[in-house]
Order: C-alpha cells, then sequence, then structure tokens
C-alpha cells in the first residue's frame, strides 16, 4: 500500500539510465505515466522498461501495458513484476 505521495514518484529511464520522465505507482504493481516518455525511452508497447523508485533509489523492471496505452489520451500504464520497494 502507497502511504506517501512521494513514495509512489518513480523515473522512467531510458536504456543509458538516463531520466526521460515521471511516473506515478497507482496501485500495487500499476505504475501509470504518459505515452510520450515511454517514447522518450526507446520502448513501446509490449516492451520492457526501466523505472527507479525516488525515495529508494531502487530500480525495476516493468512491461508497457499493449491495453493500457493511449496516443490520443498520452496514457501509459506500467506493470511492474513484484511489489515495489517500500
Amino acid at each position: 500500500m502507497i502511504t506517501s505521495l512521494e513514495s509512489s514518484i518513480v523515473a522512467v529511464l531510458d536504456s543509458k539510465n538516463n531520466i526521460v520522465g515521471t511516473g506515478f505507482v497507482v496501485s500495487e504493481r500499476l505504475i501509470l505515466t504518459c505515452a510520450h516518455v515511454v517514447s522518450y525511452a526507446n520502448s513501446g508497447r509490449g516492451r520492457k522498461i526501466v523505472v527507479r523508485f525516488h525515495l529508494n533509489g531502487k530500480t525495476q523492471i516493468a512491461r508497457v501495458s499493449d491495453e493500457m496505452w493511449s496516443d490520443e489520451e498520452d496514457i501509459a500504464v506500467l506493470e511492474i513484476e513484484t511489489l515495489p520497494p517500500m
């Protein structure tokens, strides 16, 4: 369970570990970000992407949801495989 806004913030990274945008943990395993952020990371629907948690700097791999994507609304959902670090 998310206990503070700050603990829900993640950085979305590209393949060189540069920050290309921000996302927010919205449930135990889902992160909401923008479709253009995923594109900046040279990723896309169904592909993997790396996120880094703001509070502790830990990284995790997430899969970009194919079903929860909208170019028109600029929304992308990332699914992490394990629970986010607390």
